[in-house]
């Protein structure tokens, strides 16, 4: 399947900051912008970046969305109109062993970011949000309540309320995109999610190491007793990003957005289309439940719909067969 464009678009031969725009879900999203005719700067720590993940024609700038003085210089000399906000720690298990780290990083690079953009020409953001603010979850509806129980979650829920306050006070016009589970990649080079904790890339390792596949849980209120989460393929994640910059450039209004594909998976049918993909028999190993892992997460998909006139064009299968094609020199 080809990927493909939805609503409006950023205006061509405009430019966009991009923090952190050299890591997995930034890089793709630096090049849906790059391939429509937008000029991009992209601020990235490298701590999960990759220089090689953007086009040529891109300016990277290494260091973190959190120093406010490097933001503002880079907004005052190069003078984007909008920012793309990626810059957080995203892995919802490590954040309840390391809550502090979490917090420490999250929060100032949103406070820190709100205050670099005083005074220069940016009047568009998009955040990179989760659904992990809505907590434990189930089937996402509209409107549902944010309710987060990681603190991941909830650095996210709070980055959302600082920038509702902030944007409004600084003039700018904002919204949050609220990520379901991110997998698949296009096809420049270095792709692939390179998160220890993902279950795709983990799933990924075990299958081309030869090792059993580990599965926590085989418990869960779910067809087949594993847990049932909702997958969107980033390139289609990355086309969200391009539509909800065009319709803040003209000035439109958004609510917060789910970015899902309303066709949930279980653990266990991402493992055998990974294997299948890869051509082998999976060994799986069952291991306790992760305490608090809910039974399922997954949402309705309409909102991107309705206010981004927004279709996933990827299925699941494909997002599983790009990942195992592209890490095939291992990842």
């Amino acid at each position: 399947m080809t990927a493909g464009v939805d609503g409006p678009q950023p205006q061509r031969g405009g430019r966009w900051l991009v923090l952190g725009g050299a890591g997995y879900i930034g890089a793709h999203v630096v090049r849906a912008l790059t391939d429509v005719g937008v000029e991009c700067v992209v601020i990235d720590d490298m701590s999960t970046g990759r220089a090689v993940r953007l086009p040529a024609s891109v300016l990277l700038v290494e260091g973190d969305a959190a120093d406010a003085r490097l933001v503002h210089d880079a907004c005052v000399a190069h003078r984007p109109t909008g920012v793309v906000h990626l810059a957080a720690l995203r892995q919802a298990r490590e954040s309840v062993r390391r809550p502090l780290r979490y917090w420490a990083v999250n929060l100032p690079a949103v406070t820190e970011t709100l205050e670099a953009l005083r005074g220069t020409h940016v009047r568009s953001l998009v955040l990179s949000s989760s659904c992990s603010v809505y907590g434990f979850g189930g089937r996402v509806r509209e409107g549902a309540p944010v309710a987060p129980v990681s603190p991941y979650g909830d650095t996210k829920a709070t980055a959302e309320r600082v920038l509702a306050t902030g944007c409004a006070e600084l003039g700018i016009n904002w919204v949050p995109l609220r990520y379901f589970n991110v997998v698949g990649c296009g096809g420049h080079p270095e792709p692939w999610d390179v998160s220890r904790e993902g279950l795709v890339p983990r799933v990924t390792r075990h299958l081309r190491e030869g090792r059993a596949v580990v599965i926590n849980g085989r418990d869960f209120a779910t067809p087949d007793g594993t847990a049932v989460r909702d997958y969107v393929d980033v390139r289609d994640l990355a086309r969200a990003h391009l539509t909800a910059a065009g319709r803040l450039e003209r000035g439109d209004t958004l609510p917060a957005i789910d970015i899902s594909t309303g066709r949930p998976a279980s653990v266990l049918e991402v493992v055998r289309g990974l294997s299948a993909a890869a051509g082998v028999e999976p060994r799986i190993e069952w291991a306790p439940r992760a305490e608090g892992d809910p039974d399922e997460v997954w949402a309705e998909a309409t909102m991107a719909r309705q206010w981004l006139g927004w279709e996933p064009q990827w299925s699941l299968q494909d997002s599983l067969r790009a990942h195992w094609d592209a890490t095939a020199d291992g990842a």
